[in-house]
């Protein structure tokens, strides 16, 4: 099995509250996340959609979704009540696999952030290599 895809992992991710299952899941996994208390405004990376797919057949009661894409750089406002994943941390890896767009097993792929996708032309989780 070889991969089709690389990604390089970034310093932190950030979520913002209104995800709230996202936020819940990654706490299920064992995963840390801190609650922002004050805005930031910060050099940041996001995930810009191109193509965003429902597949047609079930698997598993879900209909896995895809992204294309590609990362471009941005200075984005994070306010409070973000949450920071940063990537220091013993489940980083699992938080990587969780939280990438692209993942073939993540989060997204999985429709919990399909409410946040509904025409979305950005993925709404933010991420930073600083």
């Amino acid at each position: 099995c070889e991969s089709t895809e690389s990604e390089r992992v970034p310093s932190a991710y950030y979520i913002p509250p209104a995800l709230t299952t996202v936020v819940e899941r990654l706490r299920d996994h064992g995963i840390r996340l801190e609650q922002i208390n004050r805005q930031s405004t910060l050099p940041l990376e996001e995930f810009r959609i191109e193509t965003n797919r429902v597949a047609e057949q079930t698997f598993e009661g879900h209909r896995a979704r895809t992204v294309t894409g590609a990362y471009q750089p941005v200075e984005r406002t994070v306010t409070a009540g973000f949450y920071r994943v940063r990537m220091n941390q013993p489940l980083s890896r699992l938080a990587f696999y969780l939280i990438e767009p692209r993942s073939n097993d993540g989060l997204l792929n999985w429709n919990f952030l399909d409410d946040a996708l509904k025409d979305a032309k950005t993925y709404p989780i933010l991420r930073t290599r600083n």
